[in-house]
């Protein structure tokens, strides 16, 4: 089984890679990519199954997205996504950890956007052409940074839905915390839970 995982894996990784959206990507890249013997062993391993993945974390959600589409086009019968952060919520104001310029790039961030106008309509981002975020209070912000509370749930569902996954779980904040073994006070964490916005 183990053996089997990383040949998966490995053949997963060349066909979603070769089907990356990149600047140079066209449909003759896709083309080459399913007709490929990697795309043939894909299909014939993911044909029906559950399918569990890992990634270390959920920026704009673009990458994630595909990918899913792409896996369920293999035959998987189910996605399922765990992520090694928390959702980021915050741009990083320091050393542009999520590599955001604007906290609407950030799908946690439009989701936030979009539940708290009650609009129907996903905020769309276009290249560098990015809406102004809603005015939103740094107390209810940390309430969709709470794990577990009404409005955490509610983000980590509807993220789940727009990325078509049919779970979503990211790691605790507490969980890091913990694993890394130093007082939070001294471990940044303001991309998670706003933590640093008293000092900027």
């Amino acid at each position: 089984k183990t053996v089997k995982a990383v040949v998966l894996s490995s053949a997963i990784a060349i066909v979603l890679a070769s089907c990356a959206s990149t600047p140079k990507f066209n449909q003759e890249m896709y083309d080459a990519a399913y007709n490929s013997e990697d795309y043939a062993t894909c299909a014939a391993m993911l044909e029906g199954k559950k399918c569990l993945f890992c990634d270390d974390s959920i920026v704009r959600g673009t990458q994630l997205k595909e990918n899913t589409e792409i896996l369920k086009e293999l035959g998987a019968k189910e996605v399922h996504m765990r992520i090694a952060c928390p959702p980021l919520i915050w741009a990083c104001p320091f050393v542009n950890f999520s590599a955001s310029k604007n906290e609407l790039e950030l799908i946690a961030r439009r989701v936030i956007n979009d539940l708290e106008t009650g609009s129907n309509t996903e905020t769309q981002i276009d290249g560098d052409k990015i809406p102004e975020p809603l005015k939103i209070s740094e107390e209810k912000l940390r309430a969709y940074a709470t794990t577990g509370s009404k409005e955490y749930e509610s983000m980590v569902n509807e993220i789940a839905r727009r990325l078509n996954i049919d779970t979503l779980q990211y790691t605790k904040l507490e969980t890091i915390i913990e694993a890394i073994g130093l007082p939070k006070c001294k471990v940044c964490t303001h991309c998670f839970d706003g933590s640093s916005s008293h000092t900027l």
